[in-house]
């Protein structure tokens, strides 16, 4: 478990990080822009501000811009890279082009309680304070401390200085509930998403616990502890080595007896001596020591809207493998290379080309049926759907292996609900816009289509037009080809 200065510097610099890409941000009827709209080389980008009507709201004189996620999707960061490696500082503006902060602070990010967060210098380090979406200060921070989101409010821990070891622990409204003094904390395991304790030690031998409003969820009484999964369940080491699992009261549904336990969404699998075991969140065991080799969960889709998987896939001395249910069930698998989640009841296969089988199916978890699926390489979108590849090129399938569309490729977008495809005619590449059923939004008739981070609008070039175009094929705004909007 790192110390608490090394944990609290590295999320602060990690916060910090723009986006790799960041154009264009649409949210609150606005989005950031690009200026010109297509990027071309010796010719400089900068960012803006857009309404959804194409009227400019704050014109493009950033070197970067973004839209900061803070539920509402109000407000958006800009910033300006200083030539003297001084570090810039970071102007916001709201969805109708109000500066909200003008480069007063290093870093800025809002969170889902409604307020923004803000990293100043401070000496030789630097402190986070709370302000209101108007730019206000709530909280005046203590020296040297990293103000981190949590499911219920904030925790402040100092990184260095008088206050280090102290954890502040703040409600949604910013009202300080509790302080703690600590040896060591691990701020990355507070779950924005859930209430899950976050481990602590205070003398740096033992650990246990917190809950989020500062109180000891667990008593410190574990050598080795780790952070507790989205399910609530928390890996530890006891004092004499041994390895179990405890729920968010304490309570060890496995007993720390074990050499090692590894996480598989809400199964584990129990290593002792050589041998293995599955077992459920309640410790229950689901298969026999000995009767596996070993175990591994499906892959999941990067894309927002893919759900953990309730099975395992386990595979056995002979070499053949099964799909471990979350009752226990086996469902022996004819093949086996790869596996993908595609839906709670879904999964997608891939045979193993070492063994010659290079066969993909979607496979029913309950009843074993299989439906098999031409192609090379399977991928898997969110909201169930299969884009699989073949010689030369590339299908959509539903849940049920139903083929959708078909094109020499397609890329998922807008969370899964959109995808580009790409065809050639008369040896010109274009890119068109379907939904996740195969229906045709775009035609292909785009020398350029692309979309980042889930946006509604798209970057598009037709012909010597180039712009933002909405997926109904309004074009939000169009200029000549390389063309500065300024200069229009």
């Amino acid at each position: 478990m790192k110390r608490m200065a090394a944990i609290t510097l590295a999320l602060a610099l990690l916060a910090a990080m723009p986006p790799a890409h960041a154009s264009p941000a649409r949210a609150g009827g606005a989005f950031v822009y690009m200026d010109p709209p297509i990027s071309r080389t010796g010719l400089r980008t900068l960012y803006g501000l857009m309404g959804s009507d194409g009227g400019i709201l704050v014109p493009a004189k950033y070197e970067s811009g973004w839209r900061i996620d803070d539920g509402s999707g109000a407000l958006f960061r800009f910033q300006n890279y200083a030539e003297d490696g001084a570090e810039p500082g970071a102007f916001v503006y709201d969805g109708n082009g109000k500066l909200v902060l003008e480069g007063n602070y290093e870093d800025v990010r809002a969170t889902r309680h409604g307020h923004l967060v803000v990293t100043h210098r401070m000496g030789d380090g630097f402190t986070e304070d709370a302000l209101t979406m108007d730019g206000l200060v709530l909280l005046k921070n203590h020296p040297y401390c990293v103000l981190r989101e949590t499911a219920e409010g904030y925790v402040s821990t100092a990184y260095q200085g008088a206050d280090t070891g102290i954890i502040r622990f703040y409600d949604a409204r910013l009202k300080e509930l509790s302080r703690v003094k600590v040896a060591s904390v691990d701020v990355y395991a507070a779950d924005g998403n859930r209430a899950l304790p976050i481990p602590f030690s205070p003398d740096d031998k033992l650990w246990g616990y917190l809950s989020l409003r500062g109180e000891v969820a667990v008593e410190p009484k574990y050598m080795k502890i780790y952070p507790f999964e989205t399910f609530g369940r928390a890996v530890v080491f006891a004092s004499g080595g041994g390895c179990g699992l405890i729920d968010e009261a304490g309570r060890e549904v496995i007993p720390p007896v074990h050499e090692w336990i590894e996480p598989f969404g809400r199964l584990f699998a129990v290593h002792d001596d050589g041998f293995v075991y599955l077992a459920d969140a309640d410790g229950r065991q689901l298969t026999r020591p000995g009767g596996y080799q070993s175990f591994e969960s499906p892959w999941c889709a990067w894309e927002p809207g893919i759900v953990y998987a309730d099975y395992a896939v386990g595979k056995k001395a002979d070499g053949s493998y099964a799909l471990i249910r979350a009752d226990g069930s086996a469902l022996p698998l004819r093949h086996r290379g790869m596996v993908w989640a595609l839906t709670p009841g879904k999964a997608v296969f891939k045979g193993d080309q070492k063994l010659g089988i290079d066969e993909i199916a979607i496979l029913d978890i309950e009843t074993g049926g299989e439906v098999s699926i031409p192609g090379q390489w399977p991928r898997v979108s969110s909201k169930g759907r299969l884009i699989v590849t073949d010689e030369d090129d590339v299908a959509l399938y539903d849940e049920d292996g139903a083929e959708l569309f078909r094109a020499e490729s397609i890329d998922s977008c807008a969370g899964g609900e959109l995808m580009v495809f790409q065809v050639t005619r008369f040896g010109s590449t274009r890119y068109g816009l379907i939904d996740r059923d195969g229906n045709v939004m775009l035609p292909a008739e785009y020398s350029l289509l692309f979309q980042d981070y889930g946006n509604e609008c798209f970057t598009a070039r037709r012909g010597n037009k180039q712009g933002y175009i909405a997926p109904d094929g309004r074009w939000i705004y169009a200029t000549s080809t390389y063309v500065r909007l300024e200069d229009r």
